[in-house]
């Protein structure tokens, strides 16, 4: 009988601390994260802004949006050309279609080392055009910027946008800026949903390892 009470009184303390740390550990990381965000707010106070489109990006941007399909086409089409020349050069009809089947066929490798090329290049500059609308959204987006989010944008919003501007510059620009601010919004929302969610994942955690060690205390 003493030993049940005991094994009780055991159980109760045990799981009353259990409690008691997961309560700490909630508060000591959301209060950590809280402070992590000001710390790196102080930073960039105190650092000149990064979040602002640079000639460089609009340059290496329309450099972006020709790369892929020139390297397509002078990866396609400029292998065959030797072959084909050696076949306009041909003096018999054997040595004639010997270098226009191997034309072809260069013709063939290179329309799928191009499509390798452009499928590449069409990879990098997405990834890139992500990396820069993150730069961008970092200090907030202006409404000079939006035409960098018009991913971000419903067929709604982009198609509003393109009449607006044709009809009324004025009404354009304070329409950029209502989307502007909706594209800010949005992008805090998620993010503060994903700061969230690495939250509960390491209380849950916490949680785990703090079951172990009580079962073990317990059965000790």
């Amino acid at each position: 009988m003493i030993q049940i009470n005991r094994e009780t009184g055991l159980s109760r303390f045990a799981a009353g601390e259990s409690r008691q740390l997961a309560a700490n550990i909630k508060l000591n990381t959301v209060t950590f994260l809280i402070m992590q965000k000001f710390d790196v707010d102080a930073i960039k106070m105190n650092q000149p802004a990064k979040g602002k489109l640079e000639p460089r990006d609009e340059r290496l941007a329309l450099i972006l949006k020709w790369v892929p399909w020139l390297s397509f086409l002078l990866v396609s089409v400029v292998s065959p050309l030797p072959i084909l020349f050696l076949y306009l050069r041909s003096g018999s009809t054997e040595s004639a279609a010997i270098f226009l089947l191997l034309s072809l066929a260069s013709l063939g490798a290179g329309i799928l080392i191009g499509a390798l090329f452009l499928i590449l290049f069409l990879i990098y500059r997405r990834s890139w055009h992500r990396r820069l609308r993150d730069r961008l959204a970092s200090d907030g987006i202006t409404a000079s910027e939006v035409t960098w989010f018009t991913s971000e944008l419903t067929s709604e919003e982009r198609q509003n946008l393109s009449e607006i501007q044709k009809t009324n510059p004025l009404l354009a620009d304070a329409y950029a800026e209502t989307l502007a601010s909706r594209l800010t919004a949005t992008r805090i929302v998620a993010r503060s949903k994903h700061e969230l969610l690495r939250v509960d994942r390491r209380i849950n955690s916490a949680r785990r390892i703090i079951g172990a060690d009580t079962a073990s205390l317990v059965a000790a």
